[in-house]
């Protein structure tokens, strides 16, 4: 069990690193044509700190399934009441949030997760729907591109350097994700089977915990300098990326599995911390005693599971 254990640890490191690593050099790629700064940060920032969950779940099709749901509603629901608790606690004093809070990201996190509900009724997610889901993150791509068009203002004056050394990293970085989340999900049905845990519990636990941890940095970082609309804006744009693609892209590979733990036992966790989130940033302040709340309810969540 210790070699197993050990393999998962070291495939989570490697594929937090390798995704940080394509994330760094492809943001320099996009900045070399110019690409505007806010479709960077709403596309590939994005989905450079949702990679993880994005390569495990491609890996655990053939294997375990139920992974990428499992994967998607605990990294979601560890991003809302985890990182946002965590992040809360380490305010200094009331902080208040000076974003509008009800623009496109909120109204898409509420949006796409109960379109999500509404998907896995049947217990099962169709081709069309997986369509649907793709669309739905185009659309919320194309409205924030719209709404934010004119205060976007990227330096075209600015100059980045991109040659071959760049463009070894990110073949290098793909095929350490692809090996690292190979290996990760081969270790996480191992532990599971050692445990005798079932794999959907391993992937809203320790997976979505492991895959949420870039989410979690960034957070951090972006509260200890008194952003804490960035933190917000991680997480949600996060959460939206999980549920758009990460659903949506593995079920184009094969089906997904969906069992009474995932759905509707943990998704109803999974409205419930939405509905706490909305509750906690409803008079646009932030304390530390509410982080203490989504923390400890996270807690909550873990030892229900078990």
């Amino acid at each position: 069990m210790l070699v197993t254990i050990a393999i998962f640890i070291v495939s989570m490191a490697v594929l937090l690193k390798s995704a940080d690593l394509f994330t760094d050099n492809v943001e320099v790629l996009g900045k070399k044509f110019n690409i505007p700064g806010f479709i960077l940060g709403v596309t590939i920032v994005a989905m450079g700190t949702s990679l993880p969950e994005l390569a495990s779940s491609l890996m655990s099709l053939n294997s375990a399934p139920e992974i990428v749901l499992g994967n998607v509603i605990g990294s979601n629901i560890t991003n809302t009441l985890l990182i946002i608790g965590f992040s809360c606690l380490f305010l200094k004093k009331e902080t208040n949030i000076t974003w509008d809070l009800y623009h496109g990201d909120i109204t898409f996190l509420i949006a796409s997760t109960i379109i999500l509900g509404v998907i896995l009724i049947d217990g099962q997610v169709t081709l069309f729907e997986a369509g649907l889901l793709l669309i739905g993150y185009l659309i919320y791509i194309l409205y924030n591109v719209d709404i934010n068009k004119k205060i976007d203002n990227t330096d075209k004056d600015e100059k980045v350097t991109f040659n071959y050394i760049n463009v070894l990293q990110i073949l290098m970085s793909i095929i350490l994700i692809t090996v690292s989340a190979d290996y990760l999900i081969q270790s996480s049905v191992q532990l599971s089977q050692m445990l005798n845990i079932g794999s959907d519990v391993i992937a809203l636990t320790l997976i979505a915990l492991g895959t949420s941890l870039p989410e979690l940095v960034v957070s951090l970082m972006a509260v200890r300098k008194g952003h804490i609309e960035t933190a917000i804006g991680n997480v949600t744009g996060s959460n939206i990326f999980n549920t758009f693609m990460v659903v949506g892209i593995p079920r184009l590979f094969g089906e997904l599995k969906i069992t009474p733990t995932l759905f509707p036992e943990t998704y109803i966790y999974l409205l419930i911390a939405l509905t706490l989130f909305m509750s906690v940033i409803l008079d646009k302040k932030l304390h530390r005693f509410e982080g203490a709340i989504l923390f400890l309810l996270y807690i909550f969540f873990l030892l229900a599971l078990f």
